[in-house]
Order: C-alpha cells, then structure tokens, then sequence
C-alpha cells in the first residue's frame, strides 16, 4: 500500500491526470447513460398486512384474516391467495394474474 501511495506522490502529474480522466469518463456516462421516463415496472406480488394488537394467532385468523380473504376472493384478476396468521398481526399475500388486464 505503502509503494502506492509512493508512486502517487513521485508522478503527480499522472496522478492528477488520472483523476481527471475519471471525471470526465462519469460525466459522460452519466449524459449518454440510457434511461426510460416511464420505466416498464409490474406489481405482481401484494402483501396486505393488518395489526391487531393483543390478539392471539386463532382470533387474527377467524376475525381479520378469513373475512379478508372472501372479500378478496371476490375481487377479478387474483391467481392466488396466501395467508399468514400471527400473534397480534394477520398478512395475506396476493398473486396477480399477469395476463389480466384492466
């Protein structure tokens, strides 16, 4: 490490020519980088998540869980339903069907 820094202190010129050069190679990559304004993103996954302080695992799956999952069941373009029932909190994870559409 000792020989590196060195050989930095002996060639500054190089030194600082090499600093520039980096400069200028981020700036530029940073104009000419490709980007998109309205990038393609899918939401595939949702994960709805309910607190129910002091309840048990039985009571979060029979009073907030069960009747989430019929109303959800309802709803067009679902693929699957997981759920998760824990003490003081209930999470169900939705899957959505790519091929719906709107």
């Amino acid at each position: 490490m000792n020989s590196l820094i060195e050989f930095f202190i002996r060639r500054k010129l190089f030194g600082n020519l090499l600093t520039l050069t980096i400069f200028i190679i981020g700036g530029a990559s940073t104009l000419l980088i490709r980007r998109e304004v309205f990038p393609n993103v899918s939401f595939d996954i949702i994960v709805v998540r309910t607190i129910f302080p002091g309840a048990s695992p039985e009571e979060s799956e029979k009073l907030v869980t069960n009747p989430l999952e019929q109303d959800l069941k309802e709803v067009d373009g679902i693929k699957k339903v997981l759920s998760v029932s824990t003490e003081n909190q209930s999470e169900i994870t939705l899957f959505l069907d790519p091929d719906q559409t709107t």
